[in-house]
This record gives structure tokens, C-alpha cells and sequence, in this order.
């Protein structure tokens, strides 16, 4: 079988590389013979299909095996020609197909067997169109049409492809984000947090011997800072984080508490592809798999210092782009050989006095929808350009849509030393260092 330029497929949507077809997407248009060309075709059909295929190497030089699977997601079928040789002149046909919404079941090559992260049977959501770094590996949607040549002695079969971007949309407008809540504790000792310690004039001697004295314990600062991460984001929508911070005066013995801040927030996202062969071996399935992994930073401000309250939002209290998911993500997807995965991790350095901690909030999985929003069935919907959907039937997701409830306002930051004893003063003299 071999590619002939001279028969052409033609959507009616004019073909660009950022033309997106989604679930139910219709597509039309022409298959059409060039008539410079001395084709003579017969039994002319074309399909609309999508594959995964996947390759692992292992090993190297002599010892180097590669793998290599191909299965089929869906594969629709459509005759336009079933007969003898055509005249010489232009002919086209007219097609038009759906996009499933599922993956459809098909007689594959290889035995599909269970594994850990990826799905064996049809009936799972289609995957997005998809790549590997180095190529090797992909999930591929086209149109492919394929006729019998009758001009030579015996008959060549040709065929031609125009392949096509596919990302799925999801069905639900505005995903709950599922918080992860983490309480982490912290304590910190020292003689600043007395404020009488900048004022008393004591010698080195008695200095050192105040601090390595057992019997005078340095105050105690026990706080917790609280987070809430978001487990389920949209491409292009604000990631909500919230930080808090709680005072444990159970456990702290200084007299005065001083303002604590956060000076910097970094939140790091990491993107994670599987993929994975079957060979038979000795009559069993053995699993080769190989992982892609690539980060991608959403904040890593070098100094924000601010003062911190019971709850602060940072997204209110950042500009807006800073805390956005980024909008060409992918959503996370799973299959018969290849799975895409995120996972998002959340650090802060926090400033108590002149001292610098670094807490790590929380490292979770974070679920990734589709971008594009389907309010309908959209069966009377051609593939549109992802960046203008049509109202009627689609509905794209703009960053941080207003909020269902009222949040708490932000709490204002603690004066300067703080008493946690009620009968005590609530603002104490200011440290000297």
C-alpha cells in the first residue's frame, strides 16, 4: 500500500493546525482525484480513526530490544465507491462523521490485559491528541481514505491521511475543587521573643550564661500553618490556595507574639506520561513501561512578605496571573497504553523575627478537566477552533468565574507582639535587635 498526493481529502471547515474537534464533533467535506492524475480508482471508502501506539526500548547495542504496540480506539468506516474502474476526469464524494464519545470496542492486534494506572476495556473516555518527547510514542486521530489503482497490471492499493486534533470536553460546567487540607505544626525558640531581652545591658558573661543556662529556658513560639489545595483545576482558571495561620498557646511560653510572614510561595507542577508495551514471553504478558515526566512552575514569586492572617486567599491577594493554571494542559487521561497524570506541590517560606522556615503545604495528585465546557450534545456541531467555540452549543471557561458564596473577609495582620494572655497588655514595646 503506498500515499498518492493526487487523491485529496477536503474538510468543509478550512484545515488548520489549531482546528479542534471534540466529542460529538461532526465533520464534513470532499474526497476528491486530481484530474492532472491517471488514476483509475475503485472501491473508494474512507474512515475516520483513532490509534495508540507505543514503542520502548530497552537495553543497548547488542543487546538493545525494542518493543512496539499499535491499538485502535475507534475506527468508522464509510463506503464511497464500491465498484469498477472510474473514467478519467475529477470525480469527488461527500462524507461526514461523528466523533464518539467513548471509546469503541475493536478487534485489536495485541491482548489488552490490566495494569496499574491504565484501562483495558472500551467504554473509557477518548484521550486527547498526544505525543511523546521523543516521538515514538503517540495517540493520533486522522481521516484516512483508501482505494484500489487499476491502471497497472495489478492492482495497487493506495491510500492518503489528513490527521486531526482531538481534545475531549468535559461535561460538568464548574468542577467542585475538592480541597486538601493540611494542618502543619511548627515551634521556634529564642530569647527575641522577650521584649525585655534588647533592653537589658548584661555582660557577655551573663549573656552566656542566660543562654546556656538550663534553668531559664528560651520562650517557645507554637503556631500552625493551615492550607488548602485545590485537587481538580481547569486549563486557564485561577488555582485557589488558601493559608492560615493558627497560634498554639498551650504550648507557647513566650510573653509577647510577634507578626510572622510569608516571604515567598512556590507551586510547582509536574506533568507525568506512562506508557507501557505487552510482549508475550513464554506464553505470559510481560509489561514494559517507561514514564515522561516534565515540570511546569505556576508561582515562584522571590519575595511577596506578607503578614499572616487566620485565612488568606492568595489569589485575592496576588495579582490575577499569578496564580493561574496554565491554559495549554492537557487533561488527565488514562488508557490502554498510555496515561497522563498531574501532580501539584506547594511550598512557603515563612519569616518569624530575623529567622527563615521553609514548610512544604501539601503534594497531591491534581485532576486536570478538559478546557472546552459541552452545555449540549453537540450532534449538529462541525470541529470549531478551540479559541471560538459557538454559544449555541459551547460554552468556553473563563479564569476564575465569581464565586458561588460570600468568602470570609481577610483577617487583618497581628499588631506587633501580640499577647496570648488576656490579662495581659495586647501590644507590647517594640524589639530591638
Amino acid at each position: 500500500m503506498r500515499t498518492s498526493p493526487f487523491i485529496k481529502i477536503t474538510p468543509d471547515v478550512p484545515h488548520r493546525s489549531d482546528l479542534i474537534y471534540s466529542n460529538g464533533s461532526i465533520i464534513k467535506g470532499l474526497v476528491g482525484v486530481d484530474p492532472q492524475s491517471s488514476l483509475l480508482l475503485s472501491n473508494v471508502s474512507i474512515s475516520l480513526k483513532g490509534r495508540i501506539t507505543t514503542r520502548i526500548d530497552e537495553g543497548s547495542g547488542e543487546h538493545k530490544r525494542i518493543y512496539r504496540q499499535k491499538n485502535y480506539l475507534f475506527s468508522i468506516s464509510n463506503t464511497l465507491r464500491n465498484g469498477g474502474p472510474l473514467v478519467r476526469e475529477a470525480t469527488t464524494w461527500r462524507f461526514e462523521f461523528q466523533f464518539p464519545e467513548t471509546v469503541q470496542p475493536y478487534p485489536q492486534e495485541n491482548e489488552i490485559i490490566p495494569g496499574d494506572g491504565f484501562v483495558h476495556l472500551p467504554g473509557h473516555p477518548l484521550p486527547p491528541t498526544w505525543e511523546s518527547s521523543d516521538r515514538w510514542s503517540q495517540i493520533s486521530y486522522y481521516l484516512e481514505v483508501f482505494a484500489y489503482d487499476t491502471t497497472a497490471v495489478f492492482r495497487n492499493e493506495i491510500k492518503n491521511r489528513l490527521p486531526l486534533q482531538f481534545r475531549p470536553s468535559r461535561s460538568i460546567e464548574n468542577p467542585l475543587p475538592i480541597p486538601y487540607y493540611r494542618k502543619t505544626p511548627h515551634h521556634f525558640e529564642s530569647y527575641k521573643l522577650d521584649p525585655e531581652y534588647g533592653t537589658q545591658h548584661l555582660s557577655f558573661r551573663e549573656m552566656a550564661r542566660k543562654v546556656f543556662t538550663a534553668s531559664e529556658p528560651k520562650p517557645r513560639l507554637s503556631f500552625h500553618v493551615r492550607s488548602s489545595i485545590p485537587q481538580q483545576a481547569i486549563p486557564g482558571a485561577s488555582f485557589p490556595i488558601m493559608i492560615g495561620l493558627e497560634h498554639d498557646p498551650s504550648s507557647t511560653t513566650a510573653p509577647m507574639i510577634p507578626p510572622i510572614y510569608l516571604q515567598h510561595l512556590h507551586v510547582r507542577l509536574t506533568n507525568s506520561y506512562q506508557t507501557r508495551v505487552q510482549a508475550r514471553l513464554f506464553l505470559k504478558v510481560r509489561n514494559h513501561a517507561q514514564m515522561y515526566s516534565k515540570k511546569i512552575v505556576i508561582l515562584n514569586r522571590g519575595f511577596i512578605n506578607l503578614a499572616m492572617g487566620e485565612r488568606m486567599e492568595m489569589i485575592e491577594l496576588l495579582p490575577a496571573d499569578y496564580l493561574k493554571v496554565p491554559e495549554n494542559l492537557l487533561p488527565t487521561f488514562s488508557s490502554y497504553t498510555v496515561a497522563g497524570n498531574y501532580m501539584i506541590k506547594v511550598t512557603a517560606t515563612i519569616r518569624v523575627l530575623d529567622k527563615f522556615f521553609e514548610l512544604e503545604l501539601g503534594k497531591v495528585p491534581l485532576l486536570v478537566h478538559p478546557k472546552e465546557y459541552t452545555v449540549q450534545n453537540p450532534s449538529l456541531e462541525i470541529g470549531m477552533p478551540d479559541a471560538e467555540p459557538s454559544s449555541s452549543s459551547r460554552q468556553q471557561v473563563t479564569p476564575h468565574q465569581g464565586r458561588q458564596e460570600e468568602e470570609a473577609p481577610l483577617e487583618e495582620p497581628l499588631p506587633p507582639y501580640t499577647s496570648l494572655d488576656p490579662n495581659k497588655s495586647r501590644v507590647g514595646p517594640p524589639l530591638v535587635f
